[in-house]
């Protein structure tokens, strides 16, 4: 089911104002993430699933091939996120794969991130995404 929202221009959770609509992809444990409702068919080819890490929840794909298998998080998909990169997503919401919410970063500008906000206690606003209307 695709699901086509327009988003708050002036959201707290949204990392700037933006007029893209967007869809919901369904993943297991009862969540969803968030994408660009341009990049909804390419990535509703695939089975989702909702993992939790210390940093949050992300989307996470298996995928096979020439017989290996490989996981691969969304976001990194959508962001084009080389192995020696990492994948931030600005609002701390890891499962908001919203290209205007996602950013490449060397490893070790993104920890001097995260220890900033560490330092400064504002941390990130996580949210539970729950099914957002009907």
């Amino acid at each position: 089911m695709k699901v086509i929202r327009t988003p708050p221009t002036n959201s707290k959770d949204s990392p700037g104002p933006t007029t893209n609509p967007y869809c919901q992809i369904r993943l297991t444990k009862g969540k969803f993430a968030i994408v660009d409702a341009a990049d909804f068919e390419w990535l509703n080819k695939h089975y989702w699933r909702a993992v939790q890490s210390s940093h949050g929840w992300y989307a996470k794909c298996r995928y096979w091939i020439n017989g290996k298998q490989h996981d691969m998080f969304m976001h990194r998909m959508i962001a084009g996120t080389h192995k020696d990169q990492v994948c931030h997503h600005i609002n701390g919401d890891g499962l908001d794969n919203r290209r205007c919410n996602l950013q490449n970063l060397k490893p070790s500008i993104h920890e001097q991130h995260h220890a900033e906000l560490r330092i400064s206690k504002r941390g990130h606003q996580n949210t539970n995404h729950t099914e957002i209307g009907r």
